[in-house]
C-alpha cells in the first residue's frame, strides 16, 4: 500500500490541524469567558452596557435591601421591660410602615409587595386623572391589580379620612 504523505508532510499536517483546534478553543473560551466586550452577531458587533447592566443591578440591590429592612422592621417585637415601656407589637410596627395611597409618592408606592415602577406609576396616573382614592379596595381598579395583588397589599395601604 502506497502513502500519499510522507513522515514529514503527516507531521507538519497534524501540527496544523492541532494549531487550528486550539486557536478555536481559545476563540470559544474568550467568547463565552473572556473579558472581550464585543459579541458578533449575524455580522453586526453588538457593544454590551456594562453601566447600565451595573446600575439596574445596583437598583434591585437596593430594593431587595428595603424590603429586607422593611420586613426586619415588621416582624420585630421588643419585649416588656420594666419602668412602663410599652411592648412594641407587629400591628404597631405595620401601621408606622403603611403609606398612605393619596399622598405617597413613586418611591414609596415601590416599597409595597408586588408593586413595581410601572405598576406605581399607574396608580399615581389614575389618582391624579380621575380623583383621590376614597376606599383602599378602589385601588383595584388601577390597570393590573387584581384581588390577590390587593390582599398582598392592603395590610400596608390606608386612607386618611379627611382629604383636601
Amino acid at each position: 500500500m502506497k502513502d500519499f504523505f510522507t513522515k514529514q508532510e503527516k507531521i507538519f499536517i497534524l501540527f496544523l490541524l492541532g494549531g487550528i483546534l486550539i486557536g478555536s478553543g481559545i476563540k470559544l473560551y474568550k467568547v463565552y469567558y473572556g473579558s472581550n466586550k464585543e459579541i458578533s452577531h449575524n455580522g453586526e458587533k453588538l457593544i454590551i452596557a456594562e453601566q447600565q447592566i451595573a446600575a439596574k443591578a445596583q437598583f434591585i440591590d437596593s430594593l431587595l435591601i428595603k424590603r429586607e429592612e422593611n420586613s426586619a422592621y415588621l416582624n420585630t417585637t421588643t419585649s416588656v421591660e420594666s419602668k412602663g415601656r410599652k411592648k412594641t407589637t407587629i400591628k404597631e410596627n405595620l401601621k408606622k410602615a403603611s403609606i398612605e395611597i393619596n399622598t405617597a409618592q413613586l418611591s414609596d408606592l415601590v416599597r409595597l409587595p408586588q408593586i413595581g415602577p410601572v405598576l406605581a406609576q399607574r396608580i399615581i396616573d389614575y389618582r391624579n386623572e380621575k380623583a383621590l382614592f376614597k376606599s383602599i379596595d378602589e385601588i383595584c381598579k388601577v390597570k393590573g391589580i387584581g384581588k390577590k395583588k390587593f390582599n398582598s397589599i392592603k395590610s400596608y395601604i390606608f386612607i386618611t379620612s379627611k382629604q383636601k
